[in-house]
Order: structure tokens, then sequence, then C-alpha cells
């Protein structure tokens, strides 16, 4: 349990916890030694690295070995819970896997967003989708594309030394000190250069706005054609024994079936 609330994924970890309703003190208290196994030598690297000629010297050194030993830490208690929880589904997955009164909520959730999911995945066919969404959709690609072309400018366009999108900076560098010597010139916004860096982040901006705008716009178009009853059609099959059911998925174009 302490290597799951240690070395497991942090926001399902921890969401997981709130749906089953566990004892708060009992979570924290089993999440305290990650104190030990990541906070502290994380915030010892992040020290050492400011010290001056930590890079090439003996804080250096240290600071990559207390990395390498949070990392084998972490990793170690990684395989130790994933080792248990591949034990226990061995062992009790059938048991585990038994249609139990509690499910049911969960497969009448999951039928609503089976049928919702089959209307999206309709609205988002591309000869079905409106000239403007599919402006939307090849501008965001072209957006993103652009941009990220431009930023590896940065590492194989350039020698090195020489940088056209982000400028050399460091964590041990100042920002006060002039880009002759590594700062920023007092501004943290001079890491982006002009033209190319401003460039680049804005084409991704507006990528990353035109792909929300088309997901909300495809959100809403499969949210009326489900309101409207078509062209999906969903029957919850249970199985005979109880242990589950599947959720059958059909349109005019193609059926899915999803195990519950």
């Amino acid at each position: 349990k302490v290597s799951i609330l240690v070395a497991g994924p942090d926001w399902p970890t921890s969401v997981l916890c709130g749906i089953l309703r566990l004892n708060i003190p009992q979570m924290l208290l089993g999440t305290f030694p990650v104190t030990f196994v990541s906070i502290i030598p994380q915030t010892l690297v992040g020290a050492l690295l400011m010290l001056e000629g930590a890079e090439n010297g003996i804080w250096g050194m240290i600071s990559n070995g207390l990395m390498m030993a949070a990392g084998a830490v972490q990793g170690g208690a990684t395989m130790y819970y994933a080792r248990a929880v591949l034990k226990t589904v061995e062992q009790d997955g059938e048991a585990l896997a038994v249609f139990r009164p509690e499910h049911a909520a969960v497969a009448e959730l999951t039928a609503k967003e089976a049928a919702y999911m089959a209307c999206r995945k309709e609205c988002a066919k591309w000869r079905n989708l409106s000239g403007s969404l599919k402006g939307m959709l090849a501008g965001s690609a072209a957006c993103m594309l652009m941009g990220g072309f431009i930023i590896l400018l940065d590492f194989v366009g350039s020698s090195g030394s020489e940088k056209l999108v982000f400028r050399n900076f460091k964590i041990t560098n100042d920002i006060g000190a002039s880009f002759d010597i590594g700062g920023l010139d007092g501004n943290p916004l001079n890491l982006v250069m002009m033209p190319m860096g401003y460039g680049a982040v804005m084409l991704n901006v507006s990528g990353i706005v035109l792909n929300y705008l088309s997901q909300r716009s495809l959100g809403g178009l499969a949210q009326k054609m489900l309101d409207a009853g078509g062209p999906a059609t969903v029957d919850v099959m249970p199985v005979e024994n109880g242990a589950g059911g599947s959720i059958m998925i059909g349109s005019k174009h193609d059926t899915n079936l999803v195990n519950i």
C-alpha cells in the first residue's frame, strides 16, 4: 500500500483513494515516506546545482548520485507494487470480477458514455464534418506541426551555441545578467527570441485554440445527435452467470462491442 501511495501515478492514485473513501490520515501517513524517497533528494539536487562550479566539481557528482539513488528507489517501489497488483489479480481475479449490486451504477454510466462516444465517433468522421470544422482541424494540425518544426531548428538547424527560438539559459544562470554571459538582460521573457521564438509560440497557441474549439463543436454535435436518438443504439446484455456484461453499440456504418 505504501509503495502504491509513494510510487504510483500521483493524480490517479489520489483520485482512486477519494473514490474508495479511504481514511485520509492513513493515506497521509502512507504517503509520508515520499519525503525521504523523492522530496529531500530532489531538493538537494536543485540546491547543489546552484553552487558555484557544481557542474564539474564534487558537488555535481554528489547531485548526480542523489538523483540516481532517488530514481532507483522510486523505480524499485514501482516494480514492487506492480508485482503485488499482478499477484492479486492472479490469485483473486475471478472473485474480483464477479458482478455486484454496486456495479449497477457504473454499468449504467458506462452505457450512457458509450452511446455518447458512438455519436461523437460518427460526427467526427471526415465525410460528416462541416467545412468550418474541417478547416479548424486542418488549421490546428498545421499550426502545431509548423510550430514544432520551428522549435526543432534550435536542435538540428544550429551549431549548438547559436539559437534561433529559445536562448541558452540554465538554472544556475542569472536572469539579470547580460546576454553575452548567459543571462536574460533582466527580463524573463527574453528567453523567447524574436522573431522565430514568438512565431513558434503563437503557432502552437493557435493550434491549441483551434483544437479546443473544434472539440467543443464536435461535443455539441454529438450531444444533439444523442438527444435526437440516432444513429447509435445501445443495448446492455448481462452475462447469464452475473459476472458482468457487454454493451452493443451500433450505427448504420459499424458496430462495436464494449465489455463491462
